[in-house]
C-alpha cells in the first residue's frame, strides 16, 4: 500500500499480490481500485463491504482474512507513529 502522508493517511495505490485463487477473477483488481483515495483507518471496513457485495470467494483463505490484513496495516501505521 502506498500512502499519502498524514495522521490518517489516504491510500494512494494498493497492490494485493500472492499465490491465491479468487473468483470472480476481477475481484482483486476491483478491490485495489476501490481502496484508492480512502483513509487507511477505513480500509478493512471498505474491503469487507466490497468483498461481501462482490460475491468474491477465495481458496485457502477467506475474504475476511484479506480484509483483516488491511486492518493490520492501519494498526502497524498507528504503532509506528506512536513510537516515533
Amino acid at each position: 500500500i502506498r500512502l499519502r502522508p498524514g495522521a490518517d493517511p489516504q491510500i494512494e495505490r494498493a497492490w494485493i499480490t500472492g499465490d491465491m485463487f479468487v473468483t470472480p477473477p476481477r475481484s482483486i483488481p476491483d478491490l485495489e481500485a476501490a481502496l484508492v483515495g480512502i483513509n487507511l483507518s477505513r480500509a478493512e471496513q471498505v474491503a469487507r463491504s466490497f468483498l461481501d457485495g462482490s460475491g468474491a470467494e477465495m481458496m485457502g483463505a477467506s475474504c475476511a482474512d484479506l480484509a483483516k490484513v488491511l486492518g493490520l496495516c492501519w494498526e502497524a501505521h498507528r504503532s509506528q507513529k506512536v513510537s516515533q
